[in-house]
């Protein structure tokens, strides 16, 4: 099984900043994994995503995706989706008008968009509501589109930057099966959260990150082992500190 991701000794920092956001990090990630990336809030996680998503293009050399350094990558990008932790959204479009643009932003056909667009609206059970301005959609309502979204190219490999934040149950159990079901037809997944329960449903393996370092990268059962621990709350927390962050 090939990888779909292979980061070489990473290192950024953000102009002005004295401190290093990522410090040589490396990291693999196989073609059909559900991989989750955890650590702390400024461990440099988002930073991370958006390298691997194509919003920097520095530094890219010691990033691979696909085979192919991410600097010489063209089509393959238009195989990832992103549904960022910021929600990427307007407001005073509606849900399907929001779709529309972002899938011909995505490279979509023309005469294809519009099949695609009802068929993620059904996907994230959003066609009843597609024609109201998402500014007045609930958290749960933008969370899904937000997902949508990032699923309109059929990407090979998605990444889902806290996907569940502040969405009610009923959406949060939506996003997870349509998580399921994705990883049930081989896409490989990056996803990152602060909820625990949320990394032993959905993933395989684990990275754990901390001031730009990896901490700890393999499957859950390794980690619980290497911890000596049967929680993976408890795990996380002895490798990373009881320490609260801002």
């Amino acid at each position: 099984m090939g990888h779909i991701v292979e980061i070489d000794s990473l290192t950024y920092t953000y102009p002005n900043a004295l401190e290093k956001s990522l410090d040589s990090l490396s990291l693999n990630i196989k073609k059909g994994q559900s991989f989750g990336l955890l650590g702390p809030n400024g461990a440099g996680k988002t930073t991370l995503l958006s390298f691997l998503c194509g919003q920097r293009k520095d530094l890219t050399n010691s990033i691979k995706l696909f085979g192919s350094s991410s600097n010489e990558l063209h089509g393959e990008l238009l195989n990832i989706g992103y549904a960022p932790q910021e929600l990427a959204l307007f407001p005073m479009l509606s849900g399907i008008e929001n779709l529309l643009f972002f899938a011909k932003l995505a490279g979509l056909a023309e005469d294809k968009r519009l099949g695609r667009v009802l068929e993620m609206l059904k996907a994230v059970d959003l066609q009843k509501s597609q024609d109201k301005l998402v500014e007045n959609y609930s958290g749960g309502m933008k969370r899904r589109l937000n997902l949508a979204v990032a699923l309109l190219n059929d990407p090979k490999l998605l990444i889902l930057d806290e996907p569940t934040v502040g969405v009610d149950p009923q959406s949060r159990n939506l996003i997870f099966e349509k998580i399921e079901e994705l990883k049930s037809r081989g896409v490989t997944i990056i996803y990152t959260t602060h909820y625990m329960e949320e990394v032993q449903r959905l993933c395989d393996s684990v990275a754990i990150v901390k001031e730009g370092k990896i901490l700890f990268n393999g499957t859950l059962d390794s980690l619980l082992e290497s911890q000596k621990n049967e929680s993976l709350e408890q795990c996380y927390l002895q490798l990373t500190g009881y320490e609260v962050v801002d």
